[in-house]
């Protein structure tokens, strides 16, 4: 067998990078902040094609047992998700959800159309609840339906956060990766994404 010799610069250099990328992996991790990990990042870097926007209302600033609700408004046609991740990682998802699927079947929206979550429909209201601090809402509007595995399986529906990061991993992998090399429509799928930093205080 036959053996290679590399400088020991090459290998101090292969030996930091690998320290580097470990040290990188670990602060992600522990990151409170959503925007820091690498899954959230891979995602909001794809950008918003279909303008859709997201809003809080009446702001994204909401005190302790405050009432709000948020605002979707999609210039294109599409399937529409929405969650939601709190300052401890979280994740929820709030649309399409139990309240929705019957009125709105798998999120189902038309061009031009505004979602109001919660609406007159739902019988509650959305009211600020802790913890307290920073979290991120998280719209995708998918052009085809591609998405029953991933997005609406009842798993799905509100999640710890160390599950969060895996289930943004593979949503990442899901729409980046599957989604653009879908061969059953001779092309890739258009998807957008759109977010909105909040804040629940105390």
């Amino acid at each position: 067998m036959r053996y290679l010799k590399y400088p020991k610069t090459l290998f101090s250099s292969l030996l930091g990078l690998m320290l580097c990328l470990s040290i990188a992996y670990a602060a992600e991790s522990l990151s409170n902040d959503v925007r820091g990990w690498l899954p959230t990042k891979r995602l909001i870097d794809h950008g918003n094609p279909a303008k859709l926007r997201v809003q809080m209302l009446p702001s994204s600033s909401r005190r302790l047992g405050e009432i709000m609700q948020i605002k979707i408004t999609s210039p294109e046609v599409g399937y529409l998700f929405l969650l939601d991740i709190n300052s401890a990682g979280e994740l929820t998802r709030i649309f399409p959800n139990q309240y929705t699927e019957q009125r709105m079947e798998k999120g189902f929206i038309k061009a031009g159309q505004t979602v109001i979550i919660p609406d007159e429909n739902y019988g509650f209201d959305f009211k600020a609840i802790k913890p307290i601090g920073k979290g991120l809402l998280v719209a995708f509007l998918i052009e085809e339906e591609f998405v029953d595995g991933v997005v609406l399986s009842k798993e799905f529906e509100s999640l710890n956060r160390t599950q969060t990061h895996a289930t943004l991993e593979q949503l990442n992998h899901y729409l980046n990766e599957m989604l653009e090399t879908d061969e059953s429509i001779g092309r890739s799928v258009r998807w957008s994404i759109a977010t909105l930093d909040y804040e629940i205080l105390d």
